[in-house]
């Protein structure tokens, strides 16, 4: 059984830490968490990580149901407020994440003003609510990625001809490289469950470390390694995948 005491302790700490505010029966909540735990098979040995974990699955599951509420009930203020809260932690919890990886706080405030746009038009996306924090993650590293890219590529002095930055491949490489994933990443959507897919971008087309992956998902670094190679097995098993990865026709690997 979980020690419904100690979930309560964590979720103050981490309630105080975000400042959260969608949940007003507390101790409703940490019986959740702790039922959640149970049915989970308990503790692992690491009782205050394997808490935090579930307290934010379950906090991520109700971040999403009050942006989805919101967008449906628009005529209840009621609904409206608690969407506005749940946007508005959204923003801030992408804003801290900008301001951490170095941007300046006007960066960080027109990045986290567009990611929370982009969520609440993508919730649909989302097909596991209590990964929601993974999904923030993985789009505000492509926003960074852009902003990054942009600052390399600007010119210092656009007369001087060795000031000016590579240009690249050319438009037409740079095209099918772009199509080339957005088909890499259909097909790898039409194998894999929603964990794996969020898994193998992660750790393989991003090179994000395990533990990266682990604390962006939400579960034990173990669990990556296992999802991992269930996913990769997935993959080799395709023919569609097999051939647009150039493996051997033969699945025996």
């Amino acid at each position: 059984m979980a020690d419904l005491h100690l979930v309560h302790m964590r979720w103050t700490h981490l309630r105080q830490r975000y400042r959260w505010t969608l949940v007003d029966d507390e101790m409703a909540f940490v019986g959740e968490v702790g039922a959640h735990l149970d049915a989970a098979g308990g503790l692992s040995q690491d009782p205050p990580k394997a808490i935090d974990v579930a307290i934010h699955q379950r906090y991520n599951e109700r971040l999403y149901v009050a942006l989805k509420q919101g967008l449906l009930h628009l005529d209840q203020d009621s609904v409206v407020a608690t969407f506005n809260r749940a946007h508005e932690e959204v923003r801030q919890m992408v804003a801290g994440v900008v301001r951490a990886r170095g941007f300046p706080p006007d960066q960080a405030d027109e990045v986290s003003q567009d990611i929370s746009l982009h969520i609440v038009t993508h919730l649909d996306s989302i097909r596991q609510p209590a990964s929601l924090t993974a999904w923030l993650l993985w789009w505000v590293r492509a926003a960074l990625k852009k902003l990054t890219d942009a600052r390399t590529a600007a010119p210092l002095d656009e007369s001087a001809d060795e000031q000016r930055p590579d240009p690249g491949p050319p438009l037409a490489e740079r095209v099918e490289r772009r199509d080339n994933a957005r088909q890499l990443k259909r097909l790898l959507k039409r194998v894999l469950s929603d964990f794996q897919y969020q898994l193998i971008v992660l750790h393989v087309l991003n090179q994000d470390s395990a533990p990266e992956v682990a604390a962006a998902l939400g579960v034990r670094v173990s669990k990556v390694h296992v999802e991992k190679s269930r996913a990769l097995r997935r993959i080799k098993n395709d023919p569609e995948l097999r051939r647009f990865l150039g493996l051997p026709d033969s699945t025996e690997d």
